[in-house]
């Protein structure tokens, strides 16, 4: 609704070697508004391509169920 306040969050789910899949969700207080999963590829040249170690890193550090 409008003037509603939306905490969002992102989570990183799973890591491949050209894409990785995150889930955003959304929520007022302690009710859910929104999730989506999302399937992002790295593209190089019009084709999928290993993503970068240091791009790789950073999300492996957020990788759900990592500790």
């Amino acid at each position: 609704r409008l003037g509603d306040m939306v905490l969002f969050s992102l989570d990183v789910l799973q890591i491949g070697r050209s894409s990785v899949t995150v889930r955003i969700s959304g929520a007022a207080g302690d009710q859910a508004r929104m999730r989506a999963t999302l399937t992002l590829v790295w593209i190089d040249g019009m084709k999928a391509a290993e993503w970068p170690v240091e791009m790789r890193d950073r999300l492996a550090r957020h990788l759900e169920g990592a500790a």
